[in-house]
């Protein structure tokens, strides 16, 4: 595993879903248990980063050993600072890379987020990121050179712009339809079979 910390972004606040997707059941289990329990399994520590519905995600999530918390008073401002926030609380300890994924993509499991690792323990100065048709974005591994830019990011655009300003050390991984992001009522009953409750 290495240093490797998982950083397991969980602020937003779900507009799109009218409530907060983060705690919707997937098989049983709410989307934001079923990403951090993955990557408990391939990082000795996990931040969560809490916004919206926050001490409703802590309570979620409390009773997992290795996990750290860390909230963003400023959540409604996009998803940049989360990731800032969620670095800084990472690097209490040392660390040698920062893997961000997302609450909201639930189809993702342990064997997922090990290619991801495995790219990157072969090319560790480069950044690791999810093909997607719009451009490149999280899962991503961010090696710590990086760490400075991560902490630095603000707004609405999150780590993207960082992963394409890295274009010429970035290696891609196609991961569709894994990375379905749940968004919207439609989005979960694509997922579930069934309206969110």
């Amino acid at each position: 595993m290495g240093n490797v910390v998982q950083i397991v972004l969980a602020a937003g606040g779900s507009s799109r879903m009218g409530q907060a997707k983060q705690l919707l059941k997937v098989n049983g289990e709410s989307m934001v248990r079923r990403v951090v329990q993955a990557a408990r399994a391939t990082a000795n520590r996990v931040v969560v980063v809490t916004g919206s519905s926050g001490s409703e995600v802590y309570h979620e999530l409390k009773d997992l050993a290795g996990v750290l918390f860390a909230y963003n008073p400023r959540w409604e401002e996009g998803i940049g600072r989360s990731v800032a926030i969620g670095v800084a609380t990472a690097n209490i300890h040392s660390t040698e890379a920062y893997f961000i994924t997302l609450a909201d993509q639930p189809l993702i499991e342990t064997r997922h987020l090990e290619r991801y690792l495995e790219a990157y323990h072969k090319s560790p100065d480069r950044i690791i990121a999810t093909a997607y048709p719009n451009g490149p974005g999280v899962p991503a591994i961010f090696p710590a050179r990086l760490e400075g830019e991560l902490l630095r990011l603000e707004g609405r655009t999150g780590a993207k712009q960082l992963i394409i300003k890295e274009w010429d050390n970035l290696s891609l991984i196609d991961a569709s339809p894994i990375t379905f992001d749940v968004d919207t009522p439609e989005d979960y009953e694509a997922v579930t079979g069934h309206k969110p409750e």
